[in-house]
């Protein structure tokens, strides 16, 4: 091998192990690819996971379609969630459009509750508004002095749906899973005698996810069993139940569960993207809402690690002891009683941090644009590159998602090039770079951009040039 062919190689080495940029495939000799990349070319899947400027012209659309009271009547709190989902930005404090939104479901919550005799509120109902509380930092637990936690966590649900979203609500608002709680959802996909329901089954899986993430459970055997049945139910045409809203939470399901690179994800995110209508709609607001988050390249779990400033944690009890055996018959769990007298907990200081995102494009960075953000410190870079391609078009990016974590290959509209070895390589830099000069090697980042948290006073250049 040339010397020129030695040190592409160990380029080659050294990007591999990037995860989430740069390039796939420098050596003169095909290497074996890694699991979900085509071995035919070195690179990615082009499975958009991340389609952001579909999002943005859904996200436009569903905006349309707001009522002159700012709220989307009985669907003012599921659009509101999946707004958040598909675009957080949307959400800025300058944004009064956004502030008199997130009024108007406040003010529709408060008249329900206050009707809650004349017009009940179903568990759905309630989850529904809890999880679009706490989407938008609103704490559900000190709700006008109510507990919606509470309250859902007391509805029993009058179908299997219903009691899995709203043990998916309580777990993303930060609430601990009961050990019979989880039984009713194991109950629910382990009754051989029933048709299980895409929908059911799909949050059925995100909730269990939800409570395995608490770290006090291990589901991993349950989610499987319920994620083969789900997949068993997928069509040739990529679809579930033949309908947007079914597969869309399927695939909601399977990204959850860390498919997103698989065929079956693969096929059920061209149907969905087949459907999107030149308006920017997947037709009507229900379709549109259960695809938005997958347009932002997000679930409802991600309700439950959003950026938000901490509060106190809830009491573990003798019922949320850890379980490893699911078969022991079950106790009649305690009923918490509500205590006004309990100070409301006060949020913790966010410790934030001041960074810096900027974008190169050709050898001596003739286009170079950048934008300044003021994150909570530990965020993905990931997250900021989402805040930045909905902020700033020049900004969007498509990914696929294989073994290793987030691929970006292409961003600013240019896309990496195997001929030519045209290529993004992402830097964090100590200080800001000058257009054209390359920053030393030893600022390349070495993990992919989900597994990069940003600290303050970063300064992060992915710079597209040929390498």
């Amino acid at each position: 091998m040339s010397p020129s062919g030695v040190a592409k190689a160990l380029l080659f080495l050294a990007l591999l192990s990037l995860g989430g940029c740069g390039a796939d495939a420098l050596a003169d000799e095909p290497a074996k690819a890694p699991p979900g990349v085509d071995a035919t070319n070195g690179m990615a899947p082009e499975d958009p996971v991340m389609v952001l400027p579909a999002a943005a012209r859904a996200v436009q659309w569903v905006v349309s379609q707001r009522r002159a009271d700012w709220g989307w009547g009985s669907d003012t709190a599921h659009t509101v969630l999946a707004l958040r989902l598909a675009n957080a930005t949307w959400f800025a404090p300058e944004n009064l459009e956004a502030q008199l939104v997130m009024k108007q479901l406040q003010m529709e919550l408060v008249l329900r509750l206050w009707k809650h005799k004349e017009l009940p509120l179903s568990a759905g109902h309630l989850a529904v508004n809890v999880m679009a509380l706490v989407a938008l930092c609103k704490d559900p637990r000190a709700f006008y002095s109510k507990d919606l936690v509470a309250m859902v966590e007391h509805q029993e649900g009058e179908v299997d749906f219903e009691v899995a979203f709203a043990q998916l609500a309580t777990c993303t608002a930060g609430h601990h899973v009961r050990k019979s709680r989880i039984r009713k959802l194991l109950d629910i996909i382990s009754d051989q005698d029933k048709i299980h329901s895409v929908d059911t089954l799909s949050v059925v899986i995100m909730a269990l996810h939800c409570a395995q993430h608490q770290r006090r459970h291990d589901l991993r055997r349950f989610i499987d069993q319920a994620m083969a049945t789900l997949l068993h139910q997928q069509e040739p045409d990529g679809a579930f139940n033949s309908n947007l809203h079914s597969t869309a939470l399927a695939l909601q399901a399977m990204m959850a569960s860390q498919l997103a690179g698989s065929w079956n994800a693969t096929r059920a995110q061209e149907y969905i993207m087949s459907h999107q209508r030149p308006d920017g709609s997947f037709g009507g607001l229900f379709d549109t809402n259960a695809v938005l988050p997958l347009l932002g390249g997000r679930t409802l779990l991600d309700v439950a690690i959003r950026r938000c400033p901490r509060v106190e944690e809830d009491t573990v009890d003798q019922e949320d002891a850890p379980v490893d055996d699911f078969d022991a018959p079950d106790g009649v769990p305690p009923v918490p009683t509500e205590n006004p007298d309990l100070p409301t907990p006060t949020p913790a200081a966010e410790v934030m941090a001041n960074i810096t995102y900027i974008l190169w494009k050709g050898n001596n960075a003739t286009e170079n644009f950048n934008l300044t953000f003021s994150v909570p410190v530990n965020t993905s870079f990931l997250t900021v590159m989402k805040m930045a391609a909905e902020q700033d078009e020049r900004f969007v990016f498509s990914a696929s998602h294989w073994g290793n974590g987030f691929y970006i290959h292409t961003l600013s509209g240019a896309k990496e090039q195997k001929l030519g070895y045209w290529f993004w390589l992402l830097y964090r830099l100590p200080e800001p770079p000058v257009p054209g000069t390359k920053p030393d090697n030893k600022y390349v980042v070495g993990t992919g951009v989900q597994e990069t948290l940003v600290r303050d006073k970063d300064i992060f250049l992915f710079w597209f040039h040929q390498i």
